[in-house]
């Protein structure tokens, strides 16, 4: 197979077909209609120097069997509906400043969100465990198990 040059007819007839068909139909459309090997890189390509974007094309690509409908997303109001609270109820944080901060350094406070009062950041205080910044229970929320890798396997 000898490779082949964008011809001008070649050029024209991948315009129109971008407007209903993906890069990799109009590779395969070239393969079976005019024997012209393509790749659906090539096709990009092309579409990219004809300065073609996907905003050319139809909504719904008539030979798709999944058409992409657009995701559904819910007006912001600007409100949160519930503040954050941590999920640790195992510990009353003794609320202490960085300055005086010598134990678990979980944080409290800070910005919540719009609408919402700032805070002072504290922190818990209360004695970390060994190798951590963090008590047993704050510990436990933070932590997350290491992800198994192929160079650790």
């Amino acid at each position: 197979m000898q490779p082949t040059t964008w011809t001008d007819e070649l050029r024209a007839k991948v315009t129109l077909l971008w407007v209903s068909h993906s890069a990799a139909e109009i590779s395969s459309i070239l393969w079976e209609k005019d024997r012209v090997h393509k790749s659906r890189n090539a096709v990009i390509g092309l579409l990219h120097r004809l300065k073609l974007t996907s905003s050319d094309k139809l909504e719904v690509h008539p030979s798709s069997n999944n058409a992409h409908k657009p995701r559904q997303i819910a007006p912001r109001t600007g409100k949160i509906s519930r503040r954050f609270e941590p999920r640790c109820i195992e510990v009353e944080p003794q609320h202490v400043n960085v300055i005086e901060l010598s134990g678990c350094a979980f944080p409290y406070g800070g910005y919540v969100g719009p609408g919402i009062p700032e805070t002072p950041i504290t922190f818990c205080n209360h004695p970390k465990l060994n190798g951590s910044s963090y008590c047993g229970p704050h510990n436990a929320i933070v932590w997350v198990k290491p992800i198994k890798t192929w160079a650790a396997a």
